[in-house]
């Protein structure tokens, strides 16, 4: 999972969550929490592997629209693993939201 937030009003990062809709495979979901923060569901990826998938879309988006200014979030990761308790969105959703950082 990763949680991606922006400053309010960043239009590019509307963009580059659009983007990231289309880009996303069939099995892995993004939910749109608020305008400037999402939620990334990427199946069967660890935490390193969830980090370059985002920075690969990234560098993609960027390269697709060079018009755009720079996309500039924080992405917060947390791996949930085969077997593990499920935590319940209360617990889950501070991991994304307030923890360890960047973008």
């Amino acid at each position: 999972m990763a949680g991606l937030t922006s400053s309010p009003g960043d239009r590019c990062f509307v963009d580059f969550v659009d983007f990231l809709e289309s880009a996303l495979r069939v099995e892995d979901g993004i939910f749109r929490m608020t305008r400037d923060r999402v939620v990334l569901h990427l199946a069967d990826v660890d935490e390193k592997q969830a980090m370059e998938v985002v920075q690969r879309l990234l560098n993609r988006f960027q390269e697709e629209f060079p018009q755009l200014t720079e996309a500039t979030f924080i992405a917060r990761y947390a791996e949930i693993r085969p077997g593990q308790e499920e935590p319940t969105i209360k617990e889950f959703l501070p991991t994304l939201f307030v923890a360890k950082s960047m973008h």
